[in-house]
């Protein structure tokens, strides 16, 4: 989080749990970045998900998600959805992945 915390600073934004969001396709590798499966962060195992206001909320402040082993994810299954999921919490429909910026790290050859 030491990380997170410095580029808010840089971006001059102050930082909170939910500004920078860690995520990774398996709990091992969430684990070791200190953050979330990216399934239970944006709720990817729901087939259907109204976003509620706590949602809305929750994601109010978000400027950036980190979706790291991103080799691991397929476009049905996670990326429409997480764009999906972002589109409806950020209230943003004229962007992909709503207003947020998401950074995608990988092994892309596996």
């Amino acid at each position: 989080m030491a990380y997170c915390r410095a580029f808010s600073r840089h971006i001059g934004y102050t930082f909170h749990l939910g500004s920078i969001r860690l995520t990774a396709l398996t709990g091992t590798a969430a684990t070791e970045i200190k953050g979330e499966t990216t399934a239970r962060e944006f709720k990817l195992m729901q087939p259907t998900y109204t976003a509620t206001p706590e949602d809305i909320t929750a994601f109010t402040d978000t400027r950036m998600c980190i979706v790291d082993e991103i080799s691991f994810a397929d476009h049905d299954r996670a990326l429409s959805v997480l764009s999906d999921r972002l589109i409806s919490w950020t209230q943003c429909t004229s962007h992909p992945y709503g207003d947020v910026v998401v950074a995608f790290l990988g092994d892309f050859c596996q």
